[in-house]
């Protein structure tokens, strides 16, 4: 009889068990990472309880230029243990190799992802959906623009490191394993794996402002679109590059929500007025008709760049 929880070939817990433990590991990580930021803020509060709420730059914008390097951690520690003592696979091996063709990979997503973003700002902005309301405006004032920038640029890195990282280095990896049975087959467990991870990635949103069938379905679909890069060279330097400048681009450069998170201190103001269906209305680009469009492009692009260079490693 098949034993649910543990695999005696390769010694070690089963796909899911794996995942569950994961994500516990991350989750105690996550709550400490809390508990050390409600003790700083009360100290901060505690501290500044008799200065002006306009006095220069406090603990508010330090904690939330910390917060995401933290979060980070402790994904990279949650990954790190369990890829140890559970998957018994190194940290490398979750797409981390980092060669001279990692480093190119990179370079390529990062292009993609600004270059996709620019393509749909240049066609709202030509549509006239969209209209340009002003340049490098501080919406917080206490943090200024140079400083808003740096904090825009953190986040969006440490965001497109640890959601790739989870998402498709971990989940996507392991319910691939998980899922590979004889009767499936290789390449099928890798395309469920990939649907039921961009599933995921698609739910981790459904609770953000202004989320739609729309958004639900595109973000699904941006699930499968970062997908393919790690399954087509075994790595996450494609996914994580687009997912970096994707995001800055969308909320850091040109003032669009990202997510449905409105981004403080873009480089552009812009006010939308076109159709939502095309546009994502208040949700941003991802929840519009022409965002699934560029990211079906994209999936193209991926495909012929990992072609070309003779990837196509499906894991």
């Amino acid at each position: 009889m098949v034993n649910p929880f543990w695999n005696y070939q390769e010694h070690r817990p089963r796909a899911l068990i794996r995942i569950f433990i994961q994500n516990v590991i991350l989750g105690l990580i996550l709550i400490c990472f809390e508990l050390f930021f409600f003790l700083i803020n009360e100290f901060g509060n505690l501290e500044t309880s008799g200065a002006s709420s306009s006095d220069g730059f406090g603990f508010q914008q330090i904690l939330a230029g910390l917060s995401p390097i933290l979060t980070l951690i402790g994904f990279l520690i949650s990954v790190f243990v369990a890829g140890k003592w559970l998957d018994h696979r190194t940290f490398t091996g979750f797409g981390f190799n980092f060669n001279r063709r990692w480093w190119g990979d990179l370079v390529f997503g990062l292009i993609l992802g600004a270059v996709l973003m620019l393509i749909i700002f240049f066609i709202e902005l030509s549509m006239g959906w969209i209209h340009i309301t002003g340049f490098y405006l501080t919406q917080e004032p206490r943090l200024g623009f140079s400083l808003g920038i740096l904090q825009n640029t953190i986040l969006f890195i440490c965001v497109g490191i640890y959601e790739e990282l989870y998402i498709r280095g971990y989940l996507l990896l392991n319910l691939a394993e998980g899922f590979h049975f004889s009767r499936i087959g290789h390449r099928r467990s890798i395309l469920i794996a990939t649907l039921v991870s961009s599933l995921v990635f698609s739910a981790l949103h459904v609770l953000n402002p202004g989320t739609s069938w729309m958004s639900i379905l595109n973000l699904f679909m941006a699930g499968i679109f970062l997908a393919s890069g790690y399954i087509l060279t075994g790595e996450l330097a494609i996914p994580i590059g687009i997912h970096i400048t994707w995001n800055f681009f969308q909320g850091a450069v040109f003032g669009f929500p990202v997510s449905g998170t409105q981004v403080q201190n873009p480089i552009f103001s812009i006010q939308q007025s076109g159709p939502a269906q095309w546009t994502g209305g208040t949700f941003g680009p991802e929840a519009g008709f022409l965002a699934l469009l560029i990211l079906i492009f994209g999936t193209v692009l991926i495909y012929l760049w990992t072609t070309r260079k003779g990837e196509n490693a499906f894991l």
